[in-house]
């Protein structure tokens, strides 16, 4: 449980920060909208889902939190393509937005194995290979590429 509230702060502090910088930028419309009411719901929802089933109770919740989470970072997956896209962009900032984006669709592809793991046990996914894996790939390559992407610093 403690390791999922730091997993969490961290994981909610970069998501917000990205979805705020997609906001600011000006593209999506009313996706850009729904990202960042997703973003102040996901986390709390996936950290609750998680806190519940290790304190034994049914992992309906921690499967339909990760589910929702997976509907969120697909969204959050096509705006990053999007601002990838958009003419203009440093070719450092597009390389950096990339690596972040690819980064970010294993760590989920790792987060959706864990949570099905009731119903389709895959011995590897276990608490040490989801920290080392799953926490490396959202933290530094989804959490440092992304924020560098967007704070500007291939720009310098």
């Amino acid at each position: 449980v403690s390791l999922t509230a730091a997993h969490f702060h961290l994981a909610g502090f970069v998501v917000s920060s990205i979805v705020y910088a997609l906001l600011m930028d000006g593209g999506g419309g009313a996706k850009s909208g729904l990202l960042a009411w997703f973003s102040l719901i996901g986390m709390p929802l996936v950290a609750l889902g998680i806190t519940l089933t290790r304190l034994g109770y049914v992992p309906f919740w921690e499967q339909f939190s990760a589910l929702f989470f997976l509907f969120y970072s697909i969204l959050l997956l096509s705006q990053l393509v999007s601002f990838v896209r958009t003419q203009g962009r440093a070719k450092g900032v597009r390389i950096l937005v990339l690596g972040a984006t690819f980064s970010l669709s294993l760590g989920i592809f790792l987060a959706m194995l864990y949570a099905i793991r009731f119903q389709l046990p895959v011995t590897w996914v276990t608490i040490p290979n989801m920290k080392y894996w799953h926490g490396s790939l959202n933290a530094i390559g989804f959490g440092w590429l992304a924020l560098s992407a967007f704070s500007g610093l291939t720009e310098r």
